[in-house]
């Protein structure tokens, strides 16, 4: 009788917490049963703990229902991925902290709307910090991509690549997917979703309409999408992205914060049966010591949390090329012990706000190649993938200012006919044109092409790297000429 006492006393002692936390639950006694059951209190303690919670209520209180007419009304999918979670980490708050220090380790796995109201890094040459890799938030114009005629090229069948092919589909790309080749993929990154220095998901930006990630996991094409990408045998992950220094410092620096957003990325995992989470955090500048260490933290958090509930997921991480050096956001060789992949960004090497030069240089004196061998040294290769570009930059020489630097996806280079004025800069083994346009301006254009992509294939089976990585699924357009070198360069 003791033991049961103890029991039903610990229970219910979580349970005031949970409610202290969450007031707005006693206007509804069904509600509130609902939300017990989520955290894990059992079906015979709730119905007197919310009875005793509800007495003394300031919220005019609707009828309690019986346990079962409450759960009936609630009964979702999203209770049973919840319920099963917070089953999990209630006991471990029962039986292993100490009941005076569980209101700080509490993890709330409730996303809550967020407004996103940051403002942006300077971005301009004398302005102060610049973001290394700027391709990830410039949008292609997908419908332009697909409208250049397809080719008269003979080309062989594609061959399932014995390495990793890791294709990002950003959020851009969505619309356009029944038109992508996916066959060679071994897995997709959804790109992507963003949270706050909190660890909840922004879904709202500073002028109310939906976050493009948020409305792209919200899009009903997703469904389709992710059915499409696992029949074809691809892996189907999510992109948690952060790009602002100050939301990242925020959340490293809050134990509740990760937490929170580890729930959050847990659920989402769930929710739609994806394969695994890729996380691309951008920290501009060298962080403090505290930000290194919470990120890594988080990181092994986070691991531990996923696979506990998805034993076969993968967790993967984008870093920059330079990140072998060491002093960024990456201690990796600590993080070689909780991720299974690291995505190694192998461009934008020059960008919109640097003088023009090669995306993706393979070698020189700042180059993939001496990056890589830094990275070797920390990582071991079977967890390496090197990411390449399909696009490229389109600089105005003869009069640059600001804002004037745009994209170019592989489709809309081939489109202009630029391979008829090819130029190659042997030193970092990428090609580049020069053109002059209807306002007598001239351009300089550096991309990757299949000269340049294949150097850099070899490079990895030189390595014996893990695999390669894409930025962007759908940028070659309807072009064969890449997926072709995939299968020659990693076709078994």
């Amino acid at each position: 009788m003791k033991l049961k006492n103890s029991m039903k006393n610990k229970y219910t002692d979580f349970a005031r917490q949970y409610i202290a936390e969450h007031p707005e639950y006693l206007r509804d006694p069904d509600q509130l049963a609902f939300r017990l059951k989520i955290i894990g209190i059992p079906d015979k303690y709730i119905k007197d703990i919310v009875v005793e919670a509800t007495k003394h209520a300031p919220h005019p209180i609707v009828p309690l229902s019986t346990p079962q007419q409450a759960m009936g009304k609630s009964h979702t999918l999203l209770f049973l991925v919840f319920y099963f979670i917070a089953l999990a980490v209630m006991l471990a708050f029962i039986f292993f902290v100490p009941t005076q220090k569980r209101e700080k380790e509490i993890i709330y796995v409730i996303p809550k709307p967020v407004v996103q109201n940051d403002t942006p890094l300077p971005t301009s040459p004398s302005g102060g910090l610049v973001r290394k890799v700027y391709a990830n938030e410039l949008p292609v114009k997908m419908e332009k991509v697909f409208s250049y005629p397809v080719k008269d090229i003979k080309l062989g069948p594609s061959i399932r690549p014995k390495r990793e092919v890791v294709g990002f589909i950003p959020y851009w790309v969505i619309g356009s997917f029944d038109k992508l080749r996916v066959e060679q993929l071994t897995s997709a990154n959804l790109f992507g979703i963003e949270p706050d220095g909190e660890g909840n998901i922004i879904i709202t930006d500073a002028q109310g309409s939906a976050d493009q990630g948020w409305a792209m996991w919200n899009n009903p094409k997703l469904p389709s999408v992710i059915d499409t990408l696992k029949k074809k045998q691809v892996r189907t992950n999510i992109t948690i992205k952060m790009f602002s220094n100050r939301r990242m410092e925020a959340m490293l620096s809050s134990t509740d914060a990760q937490k929170k957003l580890i729930s959050n990325i847990v659920y989402m995992v769930g929710s739609k049966n994806l394969d695994g989470v890729n996380l691309d955090f951008e920290y501009v500048g060298t962080p403090s010591e505290s930000a290194r260490n919470g990120f890594t933290n988080f990181v092994g958090a986070l691991n531990t949390e996923l696979k506990k509930e998805f034993p076969t997921a993968s967790l993967t991480i984008d870093t920059y090329a330079s990140s072998g050096v060491g002093n960024d956001l990456f201690d990796l060789p600590t993080l070689a012990h909780v991720v299974d992949t690291f995505i190694i960004m192998g461009y934008d090497f020059h960008t919109p706000y640097t003088a023009p030069g090669p995306v993706a240089p393979l070698t020189g004196e700042q180059s993939i190649v001496g990056y890589l061998a830094n990275y070797l040294q920390r990582v071991p290769a079977e967890k390496i993938i090197l990411a390449v570009p399909y696009y490229g930059y389109d600089w105005v020489i003869s009069d640059p200012s600001p804002g004037t630097t745009g994209i170019l996806s592989y489709a809309d280079i081939v489109g202009t006919n630029a391979f008829n004025n090819l130029q190659w800069d042997s030193a970092s083994g990428t090609p580049w044109y020069q053109y002059v346009d209807g306002q007598n301006k001239t351009h300089k254009v550096y991309f990757d092409n299949v000269r340049s992509l294949g150097l850099k294939y070899d490079l990895v089976n030189e390595r014996n790297l893990k695999g390669i990585g894409v930025w962007a699924v759908g940028y070659e357009g309807t072009n064969s000429e890449l997926e072709q070198l995939i299968s020659q360069k990693f076709g078994y």
